[in-house]
């Protein structure tokens, strides 16, 4: 599988792929490499972009980025669902509660909440979200 198959079939089910080893960018390769260092740079640079902002841009920010982190993760348990050879729920699987769902949960009480609550969300999306996340 070369490159440019990647693209070709970008919304073709796991179930219907060849094999890991023939499919470019698996875990640890060089595309896997650059595109991490890609996503750690972009994330360097809105972390110091958004730092010079109003309080109220990071809220504005951090709704977005929530919202569309929900939507995704609804798309994905719909997709695993209903796109594979077998169309069932798979219930440890698809549901969003390993450690990189918890950003998920933690983001409303950051952008939302008030006194130690909102400190609570904001120390988990700001640290260990970050990490976990990845």
């Amino acid at each position: 599988m070369t490159f440019s198959d990647l693209f070709k079939n970008y919304f073709t089910h796991k179930d219907f792929l060849p094999s890991a080893d023939k499919i470019p960018g698996t875990l640890f390769t060089p595309l896997h490499i650059v595109f991490a260092a890609l996503v750690l740079a972009a994330v360097i640079f809105f972390a110091i972009f958004l730092a010079r902002k109003s309080e109220k841009t990071m809220r504005t920010v951090f709704a977005v980025v929530w919202a569309c982190l929900v939507v995704l993760e609804v798309s994905k348990i719909l997709w695993e669902t209903y796109a594979g050879d077998d169309v069932w729920f798979e219930w440890g699987g698809v549901l969003p509660l390993y450690p990189c769902s918890i950003f998920m949960y933690a983001m409303p009480f950051a952008i939302w909440g008030k006194g130690r609550v909102r400190y609570a969300g904001c120390g988990y999306v700001c640290t260990l979200g970050l990490w976990v996340a990845r």
